[in-house]
């Protein structure tokens, strides 16, 4: 039996942008079609998230991140 691994890739948007940024949209099918998983979310302060853009650092953008792994 063969067991087949599926790998992902967590996309992050750029600072002032969202998970939906058509750089972000245009990654998942690219991904998806070489068989790869995705994941999209917006860090603390951007597009759907909670919080206030001017009191994310550095920290906070690595806890969000942190989260979801």
């Amino acid at each position: 039996m063969i067991a087949c691994q599926a790998t992902s890739i967590i996309i992050l948007q750029k600072l002032f942008s969202s998970k939906n940024s058509n750089t972000n949209l245009d990654l998942v099918p690219i991904f998806t079609k070489l068989k790869f998983n995705t994941l999209r979310f917006d860090f603390f302060g951007h597009g759907q998230s909670d919080g206030l853009l001017p009191e994310i650092t550095l920290s906070l953008a690595y806890d969000n991140l942190l989260t979801i792994c």
